[in-house]
């Protein structure tokens, strides 16, 4: 396993560098089931969930490649944190979590998310989520979008390798549970596209919107050139997490065996 910039972040080919193409698959799953799953370790949430469904697919696909590491993959999560003190102030930070994808088992994997998640939302809430993004006042605003143009032209993204502090980003967000409408016609999903970095060509959201929780995948063909086979990975996923009475008559997927090996 190679040590990333925050160190214990697996080398996967999500993080071989990224050419400029995208390609997007999207995936739908009952809201309740969801919700009901939190319920199979105490204090999960649905973001828990979320990720746990996520780990369960990079482990699919990757052992069906051949290239499941033996240590967990990471995901980074941006999210939002309120600034004690401040009236309607938020700050933006971005915690780290396990994915559990060395876990075949899925509530297992869950109770692994779930403690990983606690763990770093503690972190956060303890350093402050400022620590993190506070260095970039000390930057002339007028230099930033330059340097970053200058970044991309000469590939500087492969000599600082930024796929050491994750190995996918995964974003959640609560929709409305009642419908939108524009010009009379009804929403019936909502999918989002998402930036890559240089050495993250795998990115996920999830939002939930009239009982349902919609996941968008967006992915680049050079790392992920068969972006309908990882989704169907990751409805093999979810039905592992989904109790069996909302499930209806499924059968209950086998776990995905063990790692083929570490790379």
């Amino acid at each position: 396993m190679e040590q990333g910039f925050f160190g214990g972040v697996p080398h996967t080919r999500f993080n071989d560098p990224t050419d400029g193409r995208r390609n997007f698959d999207g995936r739908a799953y009952d809201l309740s089931a969801v919700l009901a799953a939190r319920t199979l370790v105490p204090g999960a949430t649905v973001n828990d969930v979320v990720l746990t469904g996520i780990g369960g697919a990079l482990r699919r696909y990757l052992l069906d490649k051949g290239e499941l590491p033996k240590s967990s993959l990471v995901t980074a999560i941006p999210m939002q944190e309120h600034v004690k003190g401040q009236r309607g102030a938020n700050q933006l930070a971005v915690a780290r979590a396990s994915l559990g994808t060395n876990i075949a088992d899925p509530i297992a994997r869950l109770r692994a998310v779930h403690q990983s998640s606690a763990q770093s939302k503690a972190f956060i809430e303890a350093v402050g989520p400022r620590s993190f993004i506070e260095y970039a006042e000390f930057l002339p605003g007028a230099l930033i979008v330059p340097v970053i143009r200058l970044a991309r032209a000469a590939h500087l993204g492969q000599c600082w390798d930024t796929s050491y502090v994750a190995n996918t980003y995964v974003t959640t967000m609560r929709g409305t549970q009642f419908p939108i409408y524009l010009v009379g016609a009804r929403m019936i999903a909502s999918y989002g596209f998402t930036p890559f970095t240089q050495r993250n060509g795998l990115m996920h959201s999830a939002v939930s919107y009239c009982g349902r929780m919609l996941v968008s995948i967006n992915g680049c063909p050079a790392v992920l050139p068969d972006i309908e086979h990882y989704g169907d990975c990751m409805d093999a996923s979810f039905a592992e997490l989904l109790p069996r009475e909302d499930r209806g008559t499924a059968s209950r997927p086998k776990p995905a065996r063990a790692p083929a090996h570490d790379r």
